[in-house]
């Protein structure tokens, strides 16, 4: 990945040239959203208990006119339940 790029993943954000700002951001992210009580962090051990919705890390650049990076910008995305066309298969009515 080239230092500007943006990453696809959490995992590659931590990879990245510039993974001290993308943690930054994300450290910011969750503070800004425990603040606003809008997230709770959970254990794996409580998921099963819990209606819990899933969530992946978006990233995204804030450019200058010149290119340059101005911020690095992280969002949380819910992710709702991934059917396969198999598991729909078997949801329809024959």
């Amino acid at each position: 990945m080239v230092q500007g790029d943006v990453p696809s993943s959490y995992k590659d954000a931590m990879s990245h040239s510039d993974s001290d700002a993308w943690l930054e951001a994300c450290q910011d992210k969750l503070l800004s959203l425990q603040e606003t009580r809008t997230y709770v962090p959970m254990h794996v051990e409580e998921v099963e208990a819990n209606n819990v919705v899933g969530c992946q890390w978006v990233f995204t650049l804030k450019r200058g006119p010149d290119g340059s990076v101005e911020q690095y910008k992280v969002r949380i995305m819910a992710v709702l339940v991934r059917l396969t066309l198999s598991t729909m298969m078997r949801c329809l009515p024959l």
